[in-house]
Protein backbone atom coordinates (compact mmCIF):
# COMPACT_ATOMS: atom_id res chain seq x y z
CA UNK A 1 0.00 0.00 0.00
CA UNK A 2 1.16 3.52 -0.74
CA UNK A 3 0.35 7.15 -1.13
CA UNK A 4 0.92 10.35 -3.00
CA UNK A 5 0.49 13.46 -1.14
CA UNK A 6 0.96 16.64 -3.30
CA UNK A 7 1.63 20.52 -1.93
CA UNK A 8 1.68 23.57 -3.69
CA UNK A 9 3.32 26.70 -3.05
CA UNK A 10 1.39 30.22 -2.07
CA UNK A 11 2.24 31.75 -5.90
CA UNK A 12 1.25 28.66 -7.37
CA UNK A 13 5.16 28.00 -8.88
CA UNK A 14 6.04 25.06 -8.08
CA UNK A 15 4.31 22.07 -7.01
CA UNK A 16 6.08 19.65 -5.09
CA UNK A 17 4.66 15.79 -4.99
CA UNK A 18 5.53 13.26 -1.79
CA UNK A 19 5.32 9.27 -2.88
CA UNK A 20 5.68 6.72 -0.29
CA UNK A 21 5.43 3.08 -1.35
CA UNK A 22 5.01 1.73 1.53
CA UNK A 23 8.76 1.28 2.34
CA UNK A 24 10.46 4.32 1.25
CA UNK A 25 9.42 8.10 0.40
CA UNK A 26 10.45 10.23 -2.95
CA UNK A 27 10.48 13.63 -3.32
CA UNK A 28 9.21 15.38 -7.01
CA UNK A 29 9.64 18.76 -7.09
CA UNK A 30 8.37 20.84 -10.01
CA UNK A 31 8.88 24.37 -11.20
CA UNK A 32 5.78 25.96 -12.97
CA UNK A 33 6.03 28.95 -15.74
CA UNK A 34 1.99 30.48 -15.66
CA UNK A 35 0.87 27.83 -13.72
CA UNK A 36 2.20 25.29 -16.62
CA UNK A 37 5.19 23.06 -16.22
CA UNK A 38 7.62 23.88 -18.04
CA UNK A 39 9.43 22.07 -21.38
CA UNK A 40 12.99 20.38 -21.16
Amino acid sequence: MGAIFGFREKRADRVKLLWWDGQTFCLFNKYLVHSRPLSS
